[in-house]
């Protein structure tokens, strides 16, 4: 009979506990657990007393100690217990035993009450060698004790890891400056911290995760990432997101220019033809390589200050009352061949990937620099828009040729911005750029004029943002030239019955009210009756465009669709056929579609993650000034009264970059 101050054991949610006899309740045991919680128990539950106890006179403190001191004296003693003898001799002997029956073969029949709970304890926790049924204890086989000894090894291997990577990451962490750790010797544990950092809440081991984290001495995910960085999984925050979206981390290799078997002569024959007016084009066809050599044209380009890949070049001529404008596009399709390894690889990456300081690009950067970029000296294959306008800047006729140009100069936005004042071709090319706006906003095309933000490595490394203003003469010109370019190329493609694949949008679901279009939430305003554009097999038209059919072909180096939309010019131009018949495209379609909305919703995710750190090393903390654009139900009652479109100030209290948000304190 158990008397008070005895120490028994017992299952506690599946798992075998201690429990000091406090004293009974009724026909129940009233006992404190080794958390020192009280517990009543039926005493029939009670597995075996321990045959120690602990002196009730003692204070809860040191019966707290002496219980905790108790029970590492049993794992002790039990871990001395050699099972491994007694399944060895046990077997073949029958199938089951029961405890008294083992007890009394390893112990003898004087056994001790303490030696016999040695032996219980060793059976319930450390056990590989018996099988724990309702009647007893049943020999394991072989194969099956040496299964669970390799796992326990395992278990132990990966426990000691475990601890090793606490360790090792801890000290990384606290340590200032570079750190070495051996990453390959805690692979595992780096694994699920790494994983839990791309994934978050969905990766199954999120709370093992979260415990190391613990351990390690980190408070959030982004203190994660950084030690990750730190220790060198990943080189800076550009892979981690990278990896995080499923993004490419590098550009294709060289290596698969040799493997598309195809290697473009540098110099292709030409048909040396100095174009200089538009009644001067012979109408036959060109043969074979023969391109129209417009090297001699005063062609140049107009991009931003950081831009290295140059996809798209304009020149302009004055003759006699007429206007040539040229929209020349890097041709990329005389270098990509289709089905090739390149092809099927900038297929898959669907377009380039900007980022603060890096880029990644659809196709392999030799290629670029070498042969498609439309660098300033260099000659370069192109695809060229021809289009004449008079005097009134209408268009009277156009055509698409294969051709060889020459940029002759570079020019950023504000440069050109400034010449438009005091060189007569770029003040034309901007009237005819701006009478090209006119004529699409009669047609019901919307302008956005919002400024552009630019997120860049500055000198030193440090994110910086700048504000890039898009009314400007610079931007307008590209623009509109750029615009016509696709316009003019989707009319060329359905007049000719060309498969093609259109970027269509349809007319607003409700009539869009009268807007301010200097208004800095014109854009939010308008987008809430849009149609959302997509790619079509039928040219349909583009609303906020103001266009009757319009097809991307502009970025070629950078966009798979341009590039596919160049090839159907291409192959029409020179063989009079397609390469790609309606039904292919349709194969190729809805993959690019999905293609293209993925990355899209990955670069706005990065964007979004890149502002937001720069607001918060800079901002976070701070008064600002601020628009509201949006208002839910709760912000409507008094006394707030807030409008869209109020300036107000808030404090930015929080920023949270892995969950793109901003908690913000409403001050005024």
């Amino acid at each position: 009979m158990a008397k008070k101050g005895d120490l028994l054991a017992f299952y506690q949610r599946k798992h075998l506990v201690l429990g000091l006899l406090q004293g009974g309740k009724g026909d129940l045991y009233v006992l404190f657990t080794e958390e020192w919680k009280e517990t009543e128990l039926e005493p029939h539950k009670v597995l075996m007393a321990t045959g120690k106890g602990i002196d009730p006179s003692l204070s809860v403190p040191e019966k707290k100690e002496q219980m905790k001191r108790l029970r590492a004296l049993f794992e002790e003693e039990a871990r001395r217990v050699d099972l491994s003898g007694l399944w060895e001799y046990l077997q073949g002997e029958g199938e089951r035993f029961d405890f008294d029956l083992l007890a009394e073969t390893y112990l003898g029949r004087n056994a001790s009450p303490e030696e016999k709970f040695y032996l219980f304890w060793a059976l319930e926790n450390h056990n590989p060698y018996f099988k724990k049924s309702a009647q007893g204890y049943v020999p394991r086989k072989q194969e099956e004790v040496e299964g669970i000894l390799r796992a326990e090894i395992k278990g132990k291997e990966k426990e000691a890891e475990r601890e090793r990577a606490i360790n090792e990451l801890s000290r990384a962490w606290q340590e200032t400056g570079p750190v070495r750790i051996d990453r390959e010797g805690i692979r595992g544990p780096l694994t699920v911290l790494r994983n839990f950092a791309l994934y978050g809440e969905e990766l199954g081991r999120a709370r093992e995760a979260q415990g190391l984290m613990e351990r390690i001495g980190l408070r959030e995910e982004l203190e994660l990432i950084a030690l990750l960085i730190k220790v060198g999984e990943w080189e800076g925050e550009e892979e981690f997101l990278l990896e995080r979206f499923q993004l490419p981390q590098a550009p294709p290799s060289a290596e698969l220019l040799a493997e598309s078997s195809f290697l473009p002569e540098r110099e292709p024959p030409l048909r040396m033809v100095i174009v200089s007016a538009p009644e001067k084009f012979a109408d036959e066809p060109l043969k074979g390589a023969e391109r129209w050599d417009l090297t001699s044209w005063e062609t140049f380009t107009i991009d931003d200050e950081m831009t290295e890949v140059f996809d798209d070049a304009l020149s302009l001529e004055r003759q006699d009352g007429r206007f040539l404008l040229g929209v020349h596009i890097a041709d990329a399709a005389a270098f990509v061949p289709p089905g090739s390894p390149l092809d099927r690889e900038a297929l898959k990456r669907g377009e380039t990937i900007y980022l603060p300081g890096r880029r990644v690009d659809m196709l392999p950067r030799s290629l670029i620099a070498e042969h498609l970029s439309l660098s300033h000296g260099q000659e370069r294959l192109a695809l060229s828009l021809l289009a004449t306008f008079d005097h009134s800047f209408n268009l009277l006729e156009y055509r698409l040729v294969e051709s060889v140009i020459r940029v002759k100069r570079r020019l950023t936005y504000p440069q050109a911005g400034a010449l438009t004042g005091s060189e007569p071709l770029l003040c034309l090319l901007q009237e005819l750029s701006q009478a090209l706006r006119e004529k699409r906003t009669a047609a019901g095309a919307l302008m956005f004029n919002l400024p552009e933000l630019k997120i860049f490595c500055g000198p030193g490394g440090e994110l910086q943002v700048k504000k890039v203003l898009s009314n400007t003469p610079g931007h307008l010109i590209v623009s509109e030239t750029m615009i016509l370019m696709n316009h003019l190329a989707a009319a060329f493609c359905r007049e000719k019955n060309i498969p093609v694949l259109y970027r269509v949008q349809g007319s607003p679901n409700r009539e869009i009210p009268k807007l301010n279009g200097d208004d800095p939430l014109f854009p939010l305003r308008a987008i809430r009756f849009l149609s959302a554009s997509r790619i079509s097999l039928d040219p349909e038209p583009h609303y906020s465009l103001g266009v009757p059919a319009y097809i991307q072909v502009t970025s070629p180096i950078r966009r798979y669709v341009d590039l596919l939309a160049l090839r159907q010019l291409q192959g029409t131009l020179r063989q009079g056929k397609a390469p790609y018949t309606r039904e292919e495209l349709e194969e190729l379609y809805p993959s690019l579609e999905a293609g293209q909305r993925e990355v899209k919703k990955a670069e706005r995710a990065l964007e979004n993650y890149w502002l937001l750190k720069y607001l918060k090393l800079n901002l976070e903390g701070r008064k600002v000034p601020a628009l509201v654009s949006q208002l839910g139900n709760r912000w409507r009652p008094p006394p707030l009264k807030l409008e869209e479109g109020a300036e107000v100030e808030v404090k930015l209290e929080g920023i949270d970059l892995l969950q793109g948000k901003i908690t913000a304190v409403l001050l005024s």
